[in-house]
């Protein structure tokens, strides 16, 4: 009887789907706004007029200039803030959840293409990608919850750039109605006038103490929804950079000795492997070189059933100059490899695909078009087959204790140094 697959994903026991989906309700319930904020605007303006027409008739003329002439009208959004940029805002992350949508669409359809093909990479491959469709369809969603919540935000600081140029208006306005009235009075009407500025004073006090507060709340509760919505983005972008980025530079480049295997040892699902999270963190957080024996923190007949996958042979990919000029060994002899049945499989399944068959392997764009070998070794030629321990000189910073890669292909390691050269077989990859 066949072993289970593992079809658990990176993306599994994250709960951005479910954080996503409570974030964007609350910020489309409109339950952060403070209610009522959008009247009280026109009925205070009803009251100054009947108060002092004379001053309202002169801060209408005031609120045109600054509405419409530089530089007050820099000034008061310079103060205030523009609406018309925030509006700008939330059209540009309604643009960017579409295009995440699409991307998911176009993902779906490619993994329609592979609906015949059979095998557990293959099954397993398409657990994992299935899942990367799931997720960038929730994060256009992700991106629509803001573009509302930016809206939304539009609609307030346009309230505050209209309170804020309304109250220097009719205050200015009402200045220069109040001198005209002591001037034609000949002070005469001071009583009046002070009565009428104090019940000025009164309005706009009114105002702003109880609506202002409101307003700016609103838009602190806002911003803290944006900020929890932002900081999915960023674990999606850990998860997925984790799952499918292939190291570089020293440790595991294309250069010299430091060809990868053809999938990079990075964050494998959890759901497999028999440690904690807590258990995998103390493994990694510890220096290369000083890492323990996978032995003695792994189940024996976790490690076998693991090793049982190679026993079909072993291969790798890598460039072929460096397969002539190095061998199949990196720097310390040791070689990461993937199980041979396996790669067949994704090799089936991919057809003449050369760009599907790099996001099965996890290899970056092009990298099959690079002079690339397919090298296969039998498994009575894998010398020291046996789980990953972090300390190879392939394993760069992104190694994950277990010996899976993220889209569920195992891989081990071999003593390349020492498999003669005769008895593997080499293909170019074109």
């Amino acid at each position: 009887m066949a072993a289970p697959v593992d079809t658990s994903t990176p993306f599994k026991g994250a709960f951005l789907l479910e954080d996503g989906e409570a974030l964007v309700a609350a910020i489309k319930s409109g339950d952060w706004v403070a209610g009522g904020f959008a009247v009280f605007s026109g009925a205070m303006d009803t009251v100054a007029a009947v108060i002092d027409p004379l001053g309202s008739l002169i801060a209408s003329g005031l609120g045109w200039l600054m509405e419409h002439l530089e530089p007050l009208k820099g000034w008061l959004n310079g103060l205030t803030g523009d609406a018309g940029q925030v509006a700008g805002f939330s059209q540009t992350w309604t643009n960017v959840g579409a295009q995440l949508r699409q991307s998911a669409s176009d993902l779906s359809v490619v993994l329609g293409d592979l609906d015949a093909a059979d095998g557990e990479a293959v099954r397993a491959y398409l657990a994992f990608q299935e899942d990367v469709v799931a997720h960038l369809h929730a994060a256009g969603s992700w991106a629509d919850g803001v573009a509302t919540g930016m809206q939304m935000a539009s609609t307030i600081v346009q309230v505050v750039h209209d309170l804020v140029r309304d109250a220097l208006a009719q205050l200015v306005g009402s200045l220069i109605s109040y001198a005209s009235e002591l001037i034609l009075t000949v002070g005469l009407a001071a009583p009046l006038v002070i009565e009428q500025a104090a019940t000025r004073v009164s309005a706009l006090v009114t105002r702003f103490s109880t609506k202002i507060p409101q307003l700016v709340d609103a838009l602190r509760q806002l911003g803290k929804l944006v900020d929890d919505l932002k900081a999915l983005f960023t674990r999606f972008d850990d998860i997925a950079d984790k799952a499918l980025r292939r190291g570089g530079g020293e440790e595991r480049g294309v250069n010299a000795q430091q060809s990868p295997s053809g999938a990079l040892a990075t964050s494998p699902p959890n759901g497999k492997v028999p440690l904690t999270d807590e258990q995998m963190a103390e493994i990694v957080a510890m220096p290369k070189g000083t890492r323990p024996d996978p032995a003695s923190y792994l189940p024996a007949k976790y490690i076998a059933d693991h090793l049982a996958n190679f026993d079909g042979g072993s291969t790798r990919f890598m460039l072929k100059d460096n397969l002539i000029d190095y061998g199949i060994g990196q720097r310390d002899g040791t070689t990461f490899v993937m199980p041979t049945q396996h790669v067949d499989d994704l090799m089936k399944a991919a057809g003449d695909d050369s760009r599907v068959l790099e996001q099965m392997l996890g290899l970056p764009r092009g990298y099959l078009k690079q002079g690339v070998v397919r090298v296969d070794i039998p498994a009575d030629r894998a010398a020291g087959l046996r789980m990953p321990s972090g300390n190879e000189a392939g394993a760069n910073e992104l190694w994950i204790p277990g010996g899976k890669l993220p889209t569920g292909l195992p891989e081990a390691v071999i003593d390349g140094s020492t498999v003669d050269p005769g008895g593997i077989h080499v293909e170019l990859m074109d």
